[in-house]
């Protein structure tokens, strides 16, 4: 009832406006968040979602738009008490767009507006009407009215990406759409039931360039749940994402995910540096180019501008738990742990669920010598999380080591089965043979984590936990073989 009332308000809103002598052109900062759309019928949310998601992607790619809010931080903000003064506050925008969707029968009804928060003065409005098959349509009508209304330069590259379908077939829009909604749940059984979708995606259209950059992401962090090694997967990655490029070569999906790959698997740090720095200039509000680019500086030694980089990730997703962690766990790469324990405290209670966070907030209170809070941090953890190697029992043995009681240590380890032990990331591991003071072993542990591609191997060059090993010849060796000397 709510909605249906918000949705003729908005109409009645639009045709008074369109009364109106024309508004004064915007000039203040061109930064803006799309809030998810209202239902104002009874459709589930997942489909108006994908609509608003679209409309964010596009927009994203405009490159004279200074900042465009990720899906992550606007989720949330559905139904909110909240003013628009306050979530422009928050998320950092000049501009709102809200908008309300309603179905009847075969056709679908869309009200937006988009407002200046600073003035609430409303800078465009319009209501759209349209059948089932007009959905794409309508998404690259929307975004160029706010381009147009924020009074953004629109080059021809631009215009180009908001007009621009990857697909004409609409179920094949609807699955990939579905394969993004449970991708963005981010468990073992979603990425497979992601994957699954966008396959069926390329059957209907064998060349829809997203439906293969999705499958690329799939194969780059699912490893099909592990039943891959990173070693076999990665390869069918790069191979999904080529194919994406091949169909658009200027697909900002699959550019990111090869310079990812180029750099956190192939350990090609230069050459990475300069795909992802071409990536940036081209599509600025591309968060997650952002996040992997700081991964290479932090990598490589350059901790300052790593975190430079993930702040400028966080400006355009702050409420995002990834570019959150990412942001702390560059500040304990760069030994700033005061401030790597803050964020990754903020960073836990966005989601209270979230085991990366607790992990490298344990990490941080063992470098503080903290190690009661350091296992009070671990013992959060999901205690059968998707990535074996970050699995509390684990984490505690390795608290337990550097505290010096290495006897719970060994205890804390002996409960961990043999055949999940075998699946514990080698660098994990690694740490708690060096906490334990056997060198040997943790060099071995870390030549397997070369041998296998282990992610965790890129921090080789800064990780705390692996001080004492770094006069050795083995980890000297190492060093060359990361490419890191």
């Amino acid at each position: 009832m709510v909605a249906a009332i918000l949705l003729v308000l908005l109409i009645a809103a639009f045709v008074i406006y369109e009364k109106q002598p024309g508004t004064p052109g915007f000039t203040g900062e061109k930064s803006i968040a799309v809030l998810p759309f209202e239902n104002a019928d009874s459709s589930k949310s997942a489909e108006y979602d994908g609509i608003t998601q679209d409309i964010i992607d596009k927009l994203s790619k405009v490159s004279s738009l200074q900042k465009v809010i990720g899906w992550f931080s606007v989720r949330g903000f559905r139904n909110t008490t909240k003013t628009l003064r306050q979530i422009a506050d928050q998320l950092g925008v000049a501009a709102i767009l809200t908008g309300s969707i309603q179905k009847k029968n075969d056709k679908t009804s869309i009200v937006a507006e988009l407002i200046e928060v600073s003035t609430n003065k409303r800078l465009w409005g319009d209501n759209f009407e349209f059948g089932a098959n007009d959905v794409l349509t309508i998404q690259s009508k929307v975004s160029t009215e706010i381009v147009t209304a924020l009074n953004a330069n629109i080059s021809a590259e631009d215009k180009k990406k908001l007009t621009k379908n990857y697909t004409e077939n609409i179920e094949a829009y609807k699955l990939y759409r579905r394969g993004r909604w449970f991708w963005d749940r981010r468990s073992k059984e979603n990425y497979d039931s992601a994957e699954a979708n966008y396959n069926r995606a390329i059957q209907l259209d064998p060349d829809y360039a997203l439906a293969y950059a999705g499958l690329a992401d799939c194969y780059t962090y699912n490893q099909k749940g592990g039943r891959l090694s990173q070693l076999e997967a990665v390869p069918i990655a790069k191979d999904y994402a080529n194919k994406a490029l091949q169909l658009d070569s200027a697909l900002v999906e699959a550019q990111t995910t090869l310079a990812f790959i180029q750099s956190h698997f192939d350990y090609d740090w230069e050459g990475a540096k300069i795909k992802f720095e071409k990536i940036i200039r081209d599509n600025p509000n591309y968060a997650v180019a952002h996040r992997y680019y700081g991964n290479v500086l932090i990598s490589t030694g350059n901790s300052q501008a790593a975190i430079d980089e993930e702040k400028k990730a966080l400006a355009l997703d702050p409420l995002s738990l990834a570019d959150n962690m990412v942001l702390g766990r560059h500040y304990y790469f760069a030994r700033d742990y005061d401030r790597a324990i803050t964020q990754l405290q903020k960073t836990v209670t966005i989601n209270p669920k979230f085991y990366s966070g607790y992990w490298h907030l344990g990490n941080a209170f063992i470098q503080k010598k903290l190690y009661t809070r350091a296992i009070e941090a671990y013992s959060k953890m999901p205690a059968n999380g998707f990535d074996q190697s970050l699995n509390g029992t684990m984490s505690l043995s390795i608290a337990y080591a550097a505290s010096g009681d290495k006897i719970r240590a060994e205890a804390s380890l002996a409960k961990i089965p043999k055949e999940d032990y075998l699946r514990i990331d080698p660098v994990v591991i690694a740490q708690f043979y060096t906490s334990m003071g056997n060198f040997d072993e943790a060099l071995t542990q870390l030549e397997r984590g070369f041998d296998v591609h282990s992610i965790n191997m890129i921090a080789l060059r800064i990780d705390p936990f692996l001080d004492p090993l770094r006069n050795t010849t083995r980890f000297k060796v190492l060093m060359k073989k990361m490419n890191f000397e």
